[in-house]
């Protein structure tokens, strides 16, 4: 049988099972390292048409050469077209292709595909970097550093050569030279900070004091590795007896470092509660920190009562957390002036949706339509009421959206990064006519259709604007 669609049509390309997966980015088709000390198994996908009345000839290319030729039975499967080849796997990309001479005479090549052999490791120098450790802590990781460094200590990982998509690092932290006691591995592109390696306190700690030796290992994405030089560390990590553990928000969920308050609990303020185990001394100064004194939303609040305090934190902080993690947390001063920090407390306050913001209001909407032709030249005006947690550090975005004319898509901010007034606190926004959508713009929409008005609040003031709106929308149908 002769089938002309098969002659001189490519053919799918040929497989290479223990090829690794494409990352964006990175080559293609990358070998591991374990595999190209052997025969490389290639499969070829099987074709629609055989025909003739002998099997067909299978010749495979590896860069151009002739490495495999081989006449197939007729009645071949497909696992006759899997081979073992050996082959000249030297560092690099290389093509591999194949062709197919049917029992018909007729010959069909095969789509090329490249494979990439890497065979060179990550070059980290001679002698090989080290991490790079902050330098006050040459004398010594102490838990007093860590305690003021967010209970992390950071190390700055060095470029290194052929750095390529699909590096993994893992970093070590040994009680004895050359130990290889590993402590953690991550892709080298999700370092977050870039290049920077984070231990954490508690496994500092888990080590033990004494000196330690810090070095790490790069992979690339092929299995090849390259050792990084050692860093010799002091380590006096064990904590001081001084317990002050992490306060807690009354009323939250969660646990430990982590808690959650709902929005609409946060109304008229919160209390934080200092643990009754919490070691804070006679004569001793104490203060609670909620976010960043000095920043908006933070504030310190003296600890009058000691260990087991109950303290206020005002709606007017609060609010400039809204649906966000602020942190929270207390320190003592002791007779010496050593500052001795607490645990933090992680506490997100969320569900803002739950304090049922107005709706975006309209005078000029009559039950569900607006009228382009009552629209005065100045606009139609727009109304917030007052709503829960409204503070004179809010800003206000409120956008139009909807489609025009020209069945085009109509996204405009006609309020962007607007500050509320502390005159606005009792009355709400737009009292006085300044807030607006412009009747050019309300020109441009489609009639007889709805159209959307946005509002959205920067709960701290920054100009991050939430997701989704913040209030509940206007949707009129614009007519004549």
């Amino acid at each position: 049988m002769h089938d002309k669609n098969l002659e001189q049509a490519s053919l799918l390309p040929a497989e290479v099972p223990a090829a690794l997966p494409t990352l964006p980015g990175g080559p293609v088709n990358v070998l591991p390292v374990a595999v190209l000390a052997a025969p490389l198994q290639v499969k070829l996908p099987k074709w629609p048409v055989s025909g003739g009345l002998v099997g067909p000839r299978v010749k495979i290319c590896w860069d151009g050469a002739l490495v495999h030729d081989q006449q197939l039975d007729r009645d071949f499967d497909e696992d006759d077209l899997l081979f073992d080849l050996q082959l000249n796997l030297t560092h690099g990309p290389h093509q591999l292709d194949y062709n197919v001479t049917l029992g018909n005479g007729s010959v069909s090549p095969g789509e090329a595909v490249t494979v990439t052999v890497d065979r060179v490791p990550p070059a980290l120098g001679t002698p090989p970097a080290q991490l790079v450790f902050p330098p006050e802590v040459g004398s010594g990781v102490t838990d007093d550093y860590l305690q003021a460094n967010g209970d992390q200590l950071s190390a700055t990982l060095p470029a290194y050569g052929g750095q390529a998509p699909g590096d993994q690092i893992t970093w070590y932290w040994d009680r004895s030279l050359n130990a290889n006691e590993q402590l953690g591995t991550q892709w080298v592109a999700d370092l977050l900070p870039p290049m920077t390696l984070i231990f954490s306190g508690d496994a500092i700690r888990a080590r033990g004091d004494g000196a330690r030796f810090v070095h790490y290992r790069i992979t690339d994405y092929a299995g090849n590795s390259a050792q990084s030089g050692t860093v010799q560390l002091p380590v006096r990590a064990t904590p001081v007896p001084r317990v002050l553990p992490v306060p807690q928000a009354v009323g939250a969920t969660g646990s430990g470092a982590n808690q959650t308050l709902r929005a609409a609990q946060a109304v008229g303020g919160i209390q934080i509660r200092i643990p009754a185990n919490a070691v804070i001394k006679p004569g001793e100064t104490a203060a609670l920190i909620f976010g960043e004194p000095g920043q908006v939303g933070g504030v310190r609040v003296p600890i009058v009562g000691g260990a087991g305090d109950t303290l206020e934190i005002g709606e007017y902080e609060v609010a400039a957390h809204l649906d966000n993690r602020v942190p929270v947390r207390y320190e003592t001063t002791d007779l010496q002036g050593v500052v001795h920090g607490s645990d933090v407390l992680q506490l997100t306050v969320n569900e803002s949706r739950g304090l049922n913001f107005p709706t975006v209001q309209c005078a000029l909407v009559d039950g569900s339509q607006l009228s382009l032709s009552r629209v005065p030249a100045t606009g139609a005006p727009l109304r917030l009421s007052a709503w829960r947690m409204m503070t004179d550090y809010q800003r206000l975005m409120v956008r139009v959206t909807g489609v025009d004319r020209s069945d085009g898509g109509v996204d405009e901010a006609v309020v962007e990064g607007r500050k509320i007034e502390a005159s606005e606190l009792a009355t709400g926004v737009g009292q006085n006519g300044d807030l607006v959508i412009p009747k050019a713009l309300l020109s441009r929409l489609k009639l007889n259709e709805s159209f959307y008005v946005e509002a959205y609040l920067s709960f701290d003031g920054s100009g991050r604007w939430p997701a989704v709106p913040t209030f509940m929308s206007l949707v009129p149908v614009l007519v004549r």
